[in-house]
């Protein structure tokens, strides 16, 4: 029996797109299956579409079934996309009168509505032309089809969602319980066509899902709250308590009590002391001292003061101490405290006090003695966020947004005189201000606990009932801790009960299960919760947590005075029950970060929903959902969300379901391995009578999950450990994976080969601390990373097999059969390893001078290239080409931190993207237009912080003419002997299908950028900058006297070509003389300029560009994909009057004399050690004419030849797209590039129009084309 070639050709069509549509429907199925996966019937869904969209879709459609169908296909891709499948999804399609067929599609936010509709009818057109796929094809992952969407209900093709159409209504309904409401499913859908039909030009990114009615519901009822006055100021609010109740006590500790009318009292005396030393508004005092019971004296005495309050808890270290009284005014310091970089000011405590309690000052002569207090904009206090950072972010809160959190304390946990409070939290947490200020101005009593006391359940229970300690406020580790204690002791449960009024949640997410725990003992205490970041003065949302909660615990409702919103990715509003990202908003929302206005920028964002002008929302990185009642649900941060073998995984999900357990006290969920092969371990405690057994804990959860959120390991644990905050410590928890699930302790590295062993399985098993005795499997390695670790160790100097991998699973073994590689020389991270840049590497210098432009769209500067396809690729080829191009070539893969003070780069996983674009219905006079629209949009979709860097677009076209592809790649990642490189490999990768014809992979570009840094860094005297510091540049010529240099979108060409025959001699003439081709180039361009400006001679000032890949490490550049090419200012020697052979020899001559040609410049302008030589550098005038030769492009001297492996042909840098935002400053007025291309010399001139029109500069062209003629005999030329 034979197979037909199209039978072939759909067989592999469907084998290559096989585990794309595998994770399309994952992706699908995750994001609509419910938590327990319970089933249910659900009623159908229905509903119509307005007059105007009913009749705009029949128009753009002709009322063809088919394509209406289509039309709703690309809008339910969007709502999918707005509920969060925001890559590759699958579905069953059911068009009219056929069969399903898989689908695979990818809504992209950039591409405008009318585009996608034209990307979802090529791919719904390119899946039928192949047929429905064999099921030994597919394996059968039609099965796995959660969504069908259909013109009819009666169409063929099983999914638990079906969604359908007639043209003139949606409807939907599901066999299954779904996570996503039927109804926000069908009016997303709905809503995406009323908009997208009514504007085809708008972005996928602008489409919302929301009707009126619902929007109405999130913006505005579910933020609607009760009326809170947080505007009085704070010092009125505590001068009130004091002359209400003066002898009632305000704070005490073991050891002092202090009342009410001798806090203020106090207060106004450090005050008056620090206003005498210059502290006052706006200004930042930091108090470094124990918990005791005059710490809140002094706190109190800053905010007198009108300065702002600055914790610094003794604990920390010195170094990390150092950074956080770094930039304030003042410090109020505890004897025998060691400080560094102290500020201005410092005050000793114990002087301090003695100041307070001898002062003779009524509470009376307060306004008096103080003036007015700060107002609602002014500096309250700053917070340092707990990371393990030796720069910690410091969160600056103003006073509007802390009297907010005090009135909202004050409020909801009743305190007020006669109530009494334990302070517990370090001092540099959030938690610690409403515990110290808050009760102060409601007239309840400050208990500092003791450090012993927060840390022993038992003790703090005590000191509660003794005290009659009305709140507590914990993380709910120490929740569990605590709870562990009472279970086993009913007594203390019973008198605690008596006197407790509320206990607070708060700094990590409560699970359902805890909550339970705490109502099964507790039952008459309530249990709240409560969030807000410190950026937004831990003021967000709060309120009562039930016992009846299953998978995710509430938040609360939003408090007074505050606003929260839940966007997806695009930041747009999602409807109740859909997980997105919550953005807060309103009075709590902080200043920003210290000193870091970039990073503030990046977190602080334009509130889009308010009318008020000012208003920011905070970007908190926690994932949340509304519920139908106004109650937010915390579903946990960003971070705890992970991919494991393609699928999306919850790890809180996780843990609240291992809790759920009766022998389970608390869980926690950590990933070990690579994002492919990563492993999921469960740390567990046992409950109060509770006994483990991890092969029943596994069956227990496989009973409840899906097969791949189950754990792979269970380890259990005495306690979790939890740092000094409260909460859970993921470090520690990585730690006890890696010494428990390898099953040996910890060896550490002995030898060299050891050492750079442990640091490739560190990268790519992504565990913070291997030892040599540690399992490869056990951490999670297969055999596609034993592949990249005998990649990364032969460019390391360390040959090995990934059999010898496989085989000899620990470090101890491998190093035993590990050869090192003769004659190559091993320089640690030269070696093309970017694993020792995971938290950067530093830019090179033309990045660093690309920046320093500081155009306002720095992601659109881009090169491209297009290719003509001398072979049929499916996308899939294509794909896994461009995917081996950047495994070989890190650049590609480059993400930028460019908020940062230095700014870094840093390499990611995913591959640059590959689009297919399907034109062979486009005419051919029209094609090259199509092309180059659609690849614009692809140069404007890349992202230097997020990414793609580098993208790559697959024009089909029609069958008389090669497919072309199209390379777009940010300038920041390649210049011009990239290409050479690109084009190459890229041609061996299509040909071969992997690398085998590749040529060694040199060092990484990143690797490059390090050891640049550290050779000017350590060895700056190597750098040569007389040439650019001795010269008196004002005697230069501008050429260009206009200072402005005009914006992209106005920039005009012209092109001067040269004959064959006439480069022939040009190129031998120069080789005779002596002089190079460049510097003939050179010196023309001198004559031209002197003619063309009338100048009588001098030098011109140019900018002159070269390769930058110089020798000066010792490092082959060669093959290195990335950004290597240099500018620099160069006084270009006019004639004068002297003849043409004098003036080449001159001007060769001077290039000659530049030191490192030219390289040293930018070298010491932005990475010399010493700041005023930089200042030097970038105050030399800046040039307004560049110069560059780009000598012979190998990339662009491919030719069609049927006996040559070469699969890339006719090769193009035009109608490849604007590779410029078109509102981009111009660096240069003029710029002029020449090249050779197959003898043919080229001059590109590239000018603006803002400034010079285009007969002016045909003006220079003729003339330097004159220059050259001059040379020889006259060739012919063409302009």
């Amino acid at each position: 029996m034979s197979i037909s070639t199209r039978s072939l050709a759909s067989r592999e069509y469907w084998l290559g797109l096989r585990d794309d549509l595998r994770d399309g429907y994952a992706a699908v199925s995750d994001l609509l299956s419910a938590a327990d996966g319970q089933s249910e019937h659900n009623p159908t869904v229905s509903v119509s579409l307005d007059e105007a969209t009913a009749a705009r879709l029949a128009e753009i459609t002709g009322g063809e079934p088919i394509l209406s169908w289509a039309v709703v296909v690309a809008a339910t891709a969007v709502a999918l996309r707005r509920f969060g499948a925001s890559h590759r999804i699958a579905f069953l399609a059911s068009p009219p009168g056929r069969d399903s067929l898989p689908l695979l599609l990818w809504p992209q936010p950039e591409f405008s509505f009318r585009v996608w509709l034209t990307q979802v009818r090529g791919a719904i057109a390119e899946a039928t032309a192949h047929g429905i796929p064999d099921e030994s094809v597919t394996d059968d992952d039609a099965s796995e089809a959660m969504l069908k969407v259909s013109w009819t209900d009666s169409s063929p093709g099983k999914a638990d969602v079906v969604l359908t159409t007639d043209g003139t209504r949606i409807s939907a309904r599901s066999a299954a319980r779904l996570s996503i409401p039927l109804q926000h499913l069908v009016t997303g859908v709905v809503e995406v066509l009323r908009q997208g039909l009514a504007d085809p030009g708008r972005s996928l990114a602008d489409l919302a899902v929301l009707n009126a009615g619902t929007r109405e519901q999130v913006l505005v009822t579910f933020n609607q709250t009760a009326e809170l006055d947080s505007t009085r100021p704070y010092r009125e609010l505590l001068l009130t308590q004091a002359e209400m109740r003066p002898d009632a006590v305000a704070v005490h500790d073991d050891v002092s009590s202090i009342s009410y009318a001798e806090l203020c009292r106090h207060a106004i005396a450090i005050a008056r002391r620090l206003r005498a030393a210059g502290v006052g508004r706006e200004t930042s005092v930091a108090l470094i001292a124990r918990r005791s019971a005059w710490f809140p004296v002094m706190a109190v005495g800053i905010l007198f003061a009108g300065a702002a309050y600055v914790p610094v808890d003794l604990a920390t270290p010195l170094a990390r101490r150092a950074g956080m009284v770094r930039g304030t005014q003042a410090l109020i310091v505890e004897d025998g405290v060691e400080t560094s970089d102290d500020p201005p000011v410092r005050f000793d405590l114990a002087e301090l006090r003695q100041v307070a309690e001898s002062a003779d000052v009524t509470i009376a002569a307060a306004h008096t003695l103080l003036g007015a207090p700060p107002g609602t904009g002014e500096l309250a206090y700053t917070i340092f966020t707990s990371d393990s950072t030796d720069t910690p972010k410091a969160v600056c809160i103003e006073h509007g947004a802390f009297l907010n959190l005090l009135a909202t304390r004050i409020r909801d946990y009743g305190l007020r005189p006669g109530v009494e409070i334990p302070q517990t939290a370090p001092l540099t947490l959030d938690l610690s201000i409403w515990q110290m200020f808050a009760a102060f101005t409601g007239g309840a009593t400050v208990c500092v606990v003791p450090d012993d006391t927060v840390g022993a359940p038992s003790k703090l229970a005590t000191l509660a009932i003794t005290h009659r300690h009305a709140c507590l406020a914990m993380a709910p580790t120490s929740l569990a801790m605590l709870l562990d204690e009472l279970e086993s002791d009913d007594e203390q449960a019973m008198r605690l009960g008596r006197s407790l009024e509320r206990l607070i949640s708060t700094g990590e997410v409560l699970s359902p299960a805890l909550a339970a725990r705490w109502h099964s003992v507790m039952p008459g205490v309530p249990l709240l919760t409560a969030y807000g970041p410190a950026e937004t003065a831990d003021t967000t949302t709060g309120g009562p947590v039930s016992a009846g909660e299953i998978q995710h615990t509430p938040i609360g409702r939003v408090l007074p005075n505050v606003r929260v919103y839940i966007l997806d990715e695009d930041m747009q509003l999602v409807p109740p029950g859909v997980v997105g990202e919550i953005h807060i908003g309103g009075r709590s929302v902080g200043r920003g970060y210290l000193d870091d206005p970039a990073l503030t920028a990046s977190a602080f964002l334009p509130d889009p929903f308010t009318s008020l002008p000012g208003r920011r929302l905070y970007r908190t990185g926690d994932r949340g959902l509304w519920r139908e009642d106004g109650v937010v649900v915390l579903v946990g941060h960003a971070g705890d969300q992970v991919k494991i073998r393609g699928r999306r995984v919850e790890l809180r999900r996780i843990e609240n379901l291992l809790e759920n357990s009766p022998d389970v006290g608390r869980a926690a969920v950590e990933t070990v391995g690579t994002w492919e092969s990563a492993r999921l371990v469960a740390f567990v405690t046992e409950a109060a009578g509770g006994w483990l057994d991890e092969a029943e804990l596994l069956d227990f959860a496989a009973q409840r999950l899906p097969d791949h959120m189950v754990p792979h390991d269970v380890l259990v644990l005495d306690q979790l450990p939890f740092d000094t905050s409260g909460k859970i410590d993921q470090l520690a928890l990585r730690e006890y994976a890696i010494e428990m699930v390898s099953g040996a302790e910890f060896v550490s590295p002995r030898t060299e080969i050891e050492q750079m062993l442990c640091e490739l399985w560190s990268t790519y098993l992504r565990t913070e601390r291997i030892g040599v005795r540690h399992s490869f499997f056990a951490l999670g390695g297969e055999s596609i990373v034993a592949i990249r670790i005998a990649h990364d160790a032969k460019q390391r100097g360390i040959t090995l097999k990934p059999r010898e991998i496989l085989a000899n699973p620990t470090i101890e073994e491998l190093a035993r059969v590990a050869v090192r590689a003769e004659n190559t020389r091993v320089i640690g991270v030269e070696s093309g390893d970017d694993s020792a840049f995971e938290s950067g590497a530093p830019l090179t210098p033309p990045q660093l001078a690309f920046l320093a432009r500081d155009v306002p769209n720095p992601h659109h500067w881009n090169q491209s290239v297009r290719y003509d396809l001398l072979r049929t690729y499916e996308l899939t080829d294509v794909v896994s080409a461009v995917d081996l191009l950047s495994q070989r070539h890190p650049a590609l893969r480059t993400r930028f931190d460019l908020e940062a003070a230095s700014p870094t780069q840093r390499t990611v996983i995913e591959p640059p993207p590959v689009t297919e674009f399907d034109l062979r219905d486009v005419p051919d006079r029209d094609v090259a237009e199509q092309v180059h629209t659609l690849a614009t949009g692809l140069h404007e979709s890349l992202d230097l912080r997020s990414g793609p860097v580098a993208r790559f677009g697959l024009f089909r076209l029609a069958e008389h003419v090669p497919d072309k592809l199209v390379a777009v790649i940010h300038h920041l990642v390649v210049d011009l002997l990239s290409w050479d490189v690109i084009t190459e490999e890229l041609s061996a990768l299509l040909r071969e299908g992997d690398a085998r014809a590749c040529p060694k992979p040199g060092p990484s570009y990143l690797s490059w950028a390090a050891h640049l840094a550290d050779h000017v860094r350590h060895d700056p005297a190597r750098l040569d900058v007389a040439y650019w510091l001795e010269r008196d540049w004002d005697r230069c010529a501008a050429v260009v006297p206009e200072r402005v240099t005009g914006v992209e979108d106005a920039t005009g060409g012209i092109l001067t070509e040269f004959d064959e025959d006439w480069g022939r001699v040009f190129v031998n003439a120069s080789r005779a003389s002596g002089v190079t081709v460049y510097e003939r180039l050179l010196a023309a361009l001198g004559t031209a300029l002197q003619q063309w400006a009338g100048l009588p001679g001098g030098d011109a000032l140019v900018q002159l560009g070269g390769h930058g890949r110089e020798d000066v490490l010792d490092i082959d550049l060669s093959g290195i994909v990335g950004y290597f090419s240099s500018a620099y200012p160069f006084a270009l020697p006019l004639p004068g009057t002297s003849g043409s052979d004098a003036h080449t020899r001159e001007v060769a001559k001077r290039y000659r004399e530049l030191p490192g040609r030219g390289f040293d410049f930018e070298a010491a302008r932005y990475l010399h050690p010493d700041p005023a030589l930089r200042v030097r550098l970038a105050a030399l005038p800046v040039p307004r004419i560049a110069f560059n030769f780009w000598g012979t492009p190998s990339y662009l001297s491919t030719s069609v030849d049927k006996h040559s492996p070469v699969v890339l042909d006719n090769v193009q840098t035009f109608n490849t797209g604007m590779d410029r935002d078109p509102g981009m400053p111009r660096e240069v007025a003029i710029e002029c590039y020449a090249s050779f291309t197959a003898d043919r010399l080229s001059i590109s001139w590239s000018y603006s129009k803002n400034v010079l029109g285009a007969d002016r500069i045909q003006t220079l062209a003729d003339a330097y084309a004159n220059a050259l003629w001059a040379t020889h005999r006259t060739p012919r030329s063409r302009s």
